[in-house]
C-alpha cells in the first residue's frame, strides 16, 4: 500500500510527500515508528502527538496526520484534519481493511459488569466451537497469543491491529469491552458492531463527564449504528438507563432482566454457595440453568451473553450447556484462599454500585463477621468517595481503608474522604500500606469471618508519584502466613 492509496481514500488535504512511497504502518505513538510509518498526532491528557512529529520523521515516517499546520522536509507530506482521533480511525481502516467486518463484532459498554460479560460471551461461543477473540479491561486475547491489557480498550491503530491479529489467526467472532472514555475519544470511530451490548449506568468517570446525563449520553453514541439500522443492541432493562436507551433506540433491541418485559428473562433465581440457579426464558427455548459464578449480580451478566448467543446462532443446549461449564473470572469474585473456616476473596469493585453488589453477594459465606479492606484511586472522581465509604460500613462488619492507586494524590488524604460517609470510627480502620492493611485483616479473621479485599482485583501493579510497582492482591492474600 501506498501513500497515495490514503490520499485517494480519504477526503483530507495534504502538502508535500511523495504518493508512490510505501506505506508499511499506522500509528499514533511516536516510539512505534517504523520506515514507511504513517504517523497520526494525537492529543493527549498528558502529552501531545504534534510535538513528536519531527521525532517520527526522523524514525522514518512518510506521511504525518494533524491538525495543526506543520512543516516536514519536502518528500514527508502533511494530510491536514480537523479530528486526529477521527483520522487515525479511518487510516487504521484503509490500512487493514473492514477487519471488523469478518468477525461479528459485540461491544460491551456500561458502568460494571463489562468484564464479566465480555467473558461469558467469549466462553459460550468457543464451547459451541467458535473461535472468538476479547478486548478488554483484563488481557487481549487474540487467538494465536494472548496479551495483557494496557487499558479497556486500545487507540484505534491499535484496535485494527489487534483485529486484524485475530482474523488472521482465525477468530470468526469477537468480543470487545468499550469504556466511555473509548468512545468519547472515538477509539472505536468507523467500527461496524454486530451486537452492542449495555449492561447498566452508575456513577463513575464524574471527574471526567461531569454529571450523569452527560456519562448516558457518551454511552448512548455507541448504539447510533443500531438506531440508524445496523446491528443490535442487546439491552439490560432492569436498570433505570436501560429503559431509557431501550425505549429510545426503538427497534432491533433484545431486552434482558427480570422483569416480565425482558425478551431474555431470569425467574425464580436461587444462590448459594456453589453458585447460581434459575429458570431461563428465551426466544430460542427454557429451562433451568446452573451457574457456577458465585454473586446475584451475575445474572444480568448471563442474561447479556445469552442475548448475544442466540442472537448469533447458539442453540439453547449450547447456550445451556455453555454456561453450565463457565469458569471463575480473574478479580470477579474470586475464592484466593480458604483456610481454618475463614474465607478471602478478591473482587475488582471500585464504584458504589458495584461495592454494594458485592458485598450483599459475599454475605451467603458469613458465619461470623464480614470484613473489608478497599481504597479510592487518586486522581480520579473524588465524589464516590464518601459513598463508597457510606455502603461499606453499612454492609460489613468490619473496614479497613487502605491504597489503592493513589496516583499523585496522598493515601492518607483519600481515606479521610471515604471516612466522611461513616457514621461508626469504631469499625473503621485506616492502614494505609496495602499489603500491611490485607496481613492485618487476614490475622484479625476467626472461623466463619470473610474478608473480601475490593477495588483491584486482577491489577498486578499499583500506581503512585508516577510508578507502577509490582502488587497484586490475589498473591499477597496467597503469601499471608499459613500457620
Amino acid at each position: 500500500m501506498k501513500v497515495g492509496d490514503f490520499i485517494a481514500a480519504l477526503n483530507y488535504p495534504v502538502k508535500g510527500g511523495d504518493p508512490e512511497r510505501e506505506v508499511t504502518g499506522v500509528v499514533s505513538d511516536s516510539r512505534m515508528v517504523l520506515p514507511g510509518s504513517v504517523f497520526v498526532c494525537v492529543r493527549g491528557a498528558v502529552s501531545d502527538g504534534h510535538s513528536f512529529a519531527e521525532n517520527a520523521v526522523e524514525r522514518g515516517a512518510v506521511l504525518v496526520v494533524a491538525e495543526l499546520e506543520l512543516r516536514m522536509p519536502d518528500e514527508v507530506g502533511v494530510m491536514q484534519v480537523s479530528c486526529s482521533r477521527r483520522a487515525l480511525g479511518e487510516l487504521a481502516r484503509v490500512f487493514y481493511g473492514p477487519v471488523d467486518e469478518q468477525l461479528g463484532l459485540v461491544g460491551i459498554t456500561g458502568t460494571n459488569g463489562k468484564t464479566s460479560t465480555s467473558f461469558m460471551v467469549q466462553h459460550l461461543f468457543q464451547h459451541a466451537g467458535v473461535e472468538t477473540g476479547l478486548i478488554g479491561t483484563i488481557q487481549y486475547d487474540l487467538g494465536s497469543r494472548i496479551l495483557p491489557a494496557s487499558r479497556t480498550t486500545p487507540e484505534a491503530d491499535a484496535l485494527y491491529r489487534y483485529v486484524a491479529e485475530m482474523v488472521q489467526g482465525g477468530c470468526k467472532r469477537a468480543v470487545m469491552e468499550v469504556s466511555s472514555h473509548a468512545i468519547d475519544l472515538e477509539r472505536v470511530h468507523g467500527l461496524m458492531f454486530e451486537v452492542v451490548v449495555f449492561t447498566n449506568l452508575s456513577p463513575e468517570h464524574l471527574d471526567y463527564h461531569q454529571d450523569m446525563e452527560r456519562y448516558y449520553e457518551v454511552k448512548r453514541r455507541l448504539f447510533e449504528g443500531v438506531k440508524a439500522g445496523v446491528g443490535m443492541a442487546v439491552v439490560n432493562v432492569d436498570d433505570a438507563w436501560g429503559r431509557r436507551l431501550a425505549a429510545e433506540l426503538g427497534h432491533s433491541v433484545i431486552r434482558v432482566g427480570e422483569g416480565e418485559g425482558a425478551t431474555v428473562r431470569a425467574r425464580d433465581i436461587e444462590g448459594d454457595a456453589e453458585g447460581l440457579r434459575f429458570e431461563l426464558v428465551t426466544p430460542w427455548g427454557e429451562g433451568q440453568v446452573r451457574l457456577s459464578l458465585m454473586g446475584r449480580f451475575h445474572v444480568a451478566n448471563a442474561l447479556a451473553a445469552v442475548a448475544v448467543a442466540g442472537h448469533a446462532g447458539l442453540s439453547f443446549k449450547q447456550i445451556k450447556q455453555g454456561l453450565k461449564g463457565m469458569g471463575s473470572i480473574p478479580g470477579r469474585l474470586e475464592l484466593v484462599r480458604s483456610f481454618r473456616g475463614r474465607q478471602v476473596f478478591v473482587d475488582y469493585a471500585h464504584t458504589p454500585d458495584a461495592l454494594e453488589k458485592v458485598l450483599e453477594a459475599v454475605r451467603v459465606w458469613v458465619r461470623g463477621r464480614l470484613w473489608i479492606v478497599f481504597g479510592c484511586g487518586g486522581d480520579r472522581d473524588r465524589q464516590k468517595r464518601a459513598l463508597m465509604g457510606a455502603v461499606a460500613e453499612r454492609l460489613s462488619d468490619q473496614v479497613v481503608l487502605t491504597s489503592d492507586n493513589p496516583r499523585s494524590e496522598e493515601p492518607a488524604e483519600i481515606c479521610d474522604e471515604i471516612k466522611v460517609g461513616c457514621n461508626d470510627e469504631s469499625r473503621i480502620e485506616v492502614v494505609l500500606d496495602r499489603r500491611e492493611a490485607i496481613y492485618y485483616a487476614m490475622g484479625a479473621l476467626k472461623r466463619g469471618d470473610v474478608l473480601l479485599v475490593a477495588g483491584k482485583g486482577h491489577e498486578t501493579y499499583q500506581e503512585q508519584k508516577g510508578t507502577l510497582m509490582p502488587f497484586d492482591d490475589r498473591e499477597v492474600v496467597r503469601e499471608w502466613k499459613r500457620t
